[in-house]
C-alpha cells in the first residue's frame, strides 16, 4: 500500500526563520562575521543538543541557510567551493553549527534537484519555508 505520508512541524515555522534572506553577497565573510557569536553559545548548543536560537537567528539573518537555493528562487545557488569555505568559517566556531549548516544545505538543494513539481512550489514559493 502507497499511502501518502504528510508530515507536518509541530510548531510552525516563525515568521524571522520564514522570511530569512535567500543571497548573501560574501557568504565566507559573512560566516566569519558570525563565528564569535557562534563560540559564545557553544556550550549551551551543547547542553541542548541542537542550535540555540540566538545562532539560527544569525545564521538565517545572514542567508547562509540559502547558499543552494536556485536563482529562479531569489537565491544565490553557490559554487560548491564558496559553499564549503562558508562552512568551513561556521565550523571553526563550533562544529555542530558548521555541521547543522552544511546539512540544511544539501538537504534544500535536495528538495530542489529530486522534489516532485508540488514540492518545490511548496518549499520555494510559497510562505511555508525552506528552513
Amino acid at each position: 500500500m502507497n499511502a501518502a505520508i504528510e508530515i507536518l512541524p509541530t510548531e510552525p515555522i516563525p515568521e524571522w526563520l520564514r522570511k530569512a534572506p535567500r543571497q548573501c553577497g560574501d557568504p565566507v565573510k559573512a560566516a566569519r562575521g558570525l563565528r564569535e557569536l557562534i563560540d559564545s553559545h557553544s556550550d549551551e548548543g551543547e547542553r541542548l543538543a541542537y542550535l540555540p536560537e540566538a545562532v539560527v537567528r544569525a545564521v538565517s539573518g545572514a542567508g547562509l541557510y540559502a547558499m543552494l537555493v536556485p536563482p529562479e528562487f531569489g537565491g544565490s545557488e553557490l559554487h560548491p567551493t564558496q559553499l564549503i569555505d562558508a562552512i568551513a568559517e561556521l565550523s571553526y566556531a563550533d562544529g555542530s553549527t558548521g555541521w547543522a549548516v552544511m546539512a540544511n544545505n544539501f538537504f534544500t538543494g535536495a528538495l530542489y534537484i529530486n522534489g516532485s513539481d508540488g514540492l518545490v512550489h511548496d518549499v520555494f514559493k510559497t510562505d511555508l519555508g525552506y528552513i
